[in-house]
């Protein structure tokens, strides 16, 4: 019996030195150190200078001008001839170009990309309607315009390796989706006050905001300060919001939001992402429901939760939490959510954890404060008085770790990765 326990434990820890080693060298934002980096010391970024580009009005995109427009530009506007807009610089002006580019929903089957262009002081950088076809924006600037990049209806869009800095007006935000059906935006970095704003996907739509750097900087006067909020969006089975691999640095200040998934919002995966030094990391507002939120690193805020939930049946399972207020605390018109697999490091707060819904479950979390061998449960702050009846802490037997590897290895595995 003892050589069996001693095969079995040597197997388990060849196993996750193996799995674990491969999976530090594909996500680097899961780094567990703390960035020193606070928001009031950032750095703006380098914008370029509008000399280096052609200036040019708005340009109006419909059923009646795109012959004008194909004959200006390169490219034909078809799937495998795209209509190219490129090196092109658009700013307010007191004569009525307060957009950039202007794609219209008469537009239909429509193939278009626009490229090293920037947008300064506008009410919308790209307003783009198109009710069929691709619009692609790559390696675009937008400067202090209300809205940076304005998507919406059925056409597949995608945003990639932009840069937006500054928001205008108390509802601006960098990226405004509204009805959108189809859109990626990966690899851009966001400087502002609300970065990405999403509101009443259908039940088809399609989302993902993945690898970008969103700093909540505080650069104008607005009501709220996020940076992604998610409000009625409800993606059925062939729908998806994703939000994964990205890093969000907020400021020490009131009403700093790392990713609001609002009321009514449903179907949102949240994955893989690092947020600090936010007030309110991660917020499940009051009906938000059936939403994923699994594998992210949370850390460096003293003023409040880790994540707030509000909402019902949601998962929140394999995150990291540590130097914050409470880790997690659910709010009383929370229930039935499912807490597990989560660690919990230092917190500045005496409750560490806390619950005032109903029929939240706990179970299988790694508490750094409890002290335990396993057999006596966790009990949760709060009104509750909820407890979680299988607690992981430091004063496991290594022979626990090994049963509970045996019934849920890939469980057990990220969470040794959060704690190495």
């Amino acid at each position: 019996m003892k050589k069996r326990i001693i095969i079995l434990g040597l197997l388990f820890l060849t196993v996750l030195f193996i799995y674990t080693g491969i999976q530090a060298t594909d996500v680097n934002l899961l780094n567990t150190e703390a960035h020193p980096v606070l928001a009031s010391e950032l750095e703006a970024p380098t914008l370029p200078d509008p000399e280096d580009y052609i200036y040019h009005t708005g340009i109006r995109i419909n059923a009646e001008t795109l012959d004008d427009i194909i004959e200006e530009f390169d490219g034909k506007g078809t799937r495998w001839c795209p209509l190219k807009i490129s090196g092109l610089y658009f700013e307010y002006s007191s004569y009525g170009n307060s957009f950039g580019v202007f794609i219209n929903t008469d537009v239909e089957d429509i193939y278009i990309d626009i490229e090293n262009c920037l947008f300064i002081g506008l009410n919308e950088g790209i307003l783009s309607y198109p009710s069929s076809g691709r619009v692609r924006i790559k390696n675009c600037v937008f400067i202090d315009n209300k809205y940076g990049v304005y998507l919406s209806e059925h056409a597949e869009q995608i945003v990639e390796d932009c840069l937006f800095y500054g928001d205008v007006g108390p509802w601006g935000a960098s990226l405004f989706l509204e009805e959108a059906f189809h859109v990626t935006v990966k690899d851009c970095d966001f400087y502002g006050a609300k970065s990405v704003f999403i509101t009443w996907l259908s039940p088809t739509s399609r989302f993902e905001i993945k690898g970008c750097n969103i700093y909540i900087c505080f650069l104008t006067e607005v009501s709220t300060t996020c940076g992604i909020d998610i409000m009625g969006s409800a993606p059925g089975e062939d729908g998806a919001i994703v939000i994964s691999n990205n890093q969000i640095l907020g400021i020490w200040d009131y009403g700093t939001v790392g990713i609001s998934i609002g009321e009514g919002s449903q179907g949102v995966i949240v994955k893989n992402n690092e947020i600090f030094h936010c007030q309110n990391p991660i917020w499940i507002q009051n009906g938000a429901c059936f939403n994923l939120i699994t594998n992210n690193y949370i850390h460096n805020t003293d003023m409040e939760n880790g994540m707030s939930i509000e909402g019902h049946h949601n998962i929140i399972k394999s995150n990291k939490i540590e130097n914050v207020g409470n880790e997690i605390c659910c709010y009383p018109n929370s229930y039935e959510n499912e807490i597990t697999w989560n660690v919990f490091l230092e917190s500045y707060s005496t409750w560490f954890v806390f619950d005032e819904g109903e029929n939240n479950l706990w179970d299988y979390n790694y508490y750094s404060v409890y002290e335990g061998d396993g057999t006596d449960p966790y009990s949760i702050s709060g009104n509750q008085e909820n407890q979680d009846i299988h607690p992981l802490g430091p004063e496991l037997t290594c022979f626990f770790w090994i049963q509970l590897f045996l019934q849920y290895p890939r469980e057990v595995v990220q969470m040794w990765r959060w704690l190495r």
